[in-house]
């Protein structure tokens, strides 16, 4: 329905949104898999009464397979990141909060010279072919009132740059996405209220 496109493809009967208390104190973690590949990340926190800070970096790294089928080099992806998000409550009514995030990602394919009739036809077997794509954000956001009070304003700036480019390219291509968003929370009665949008 309507609400999916402000809330995810299952708001179609409505959302229940459950906010609750950050814990103080500093704080360290992280996970490993490991299988074709491995999936790393950490994270380090430290929070006090009226805001925080967090820092978190891992690396995905997918060994992949042969997609020529002709026992090549396998075809894998690999991608490393970093984000750094904080939060600061300044008064009761009025709340701050930034991401920063940085990720690099290496794609390995096989060209496809021609046609055919299956993989090992069409696709040839390349260790030099595949594509570099990287991406920047930066966004702050501010929050004006209480979750009780009828109205609360919500503006948010956040500028993106992608670069990408094939194994074989020298000069990238760039990609910049700038934007800023005003968004009210108004209430129309007992537990209900909506959003409002401009971009």
């Amino acid at each position: 329905g309507p609400q999916a496109a402000f809330f995810g493809s299952n708001a179609s009967s409505g959302v229940i949104n459950i906010i609750t208390r950050k814990a103080e104190g500093t704080g360290y973690g992280g996970q490993i898999e490991l299988g074709n590949g491995h999936n790393v990340s950490a994270y380090s926190q430290v929070r006090g009464q009226n805001g925080g800070l967090r820092l978190s970096f891992g690396e995905l790294k997918d060994n992949g397979h042969d997609l020529s089928d002709s026992n090549g080099e396998k075809d894998g992806m690999s991608r490393q990141w970093a984000q750094l998000s904080g939060d600061w409550q300044a008064t009761d009514r009025l709340s701050f909060s930034m991401l920063a995030r940085w990720a690099d990602e290496v794609h390995e394919n096989d060209p496809e010279p021609g046609t055919g009739t299956n993989l090992t036809n069409i696709l040839s077997d390349d260790p030099d072919s595949g594509s570099f794509r990287q991406e920047h954000a930066l966004s702050f956001a501010a929050r004006y009132g209480r979750t009780d009070e009828r109205v609360v304003h919500h503006l948010s700036v956040a500028n993106v740059i992608s670069k990408s480019r094939w194994y074989l390219n020298i000069v990238p291509d760039r990609a910049e996405t700038r934007s800023l968003k005003y968004r009210a929370e108004i209430g129309l009665g007992e537990g209900l209220k909506i959003d409002r949008i401009l971009k």
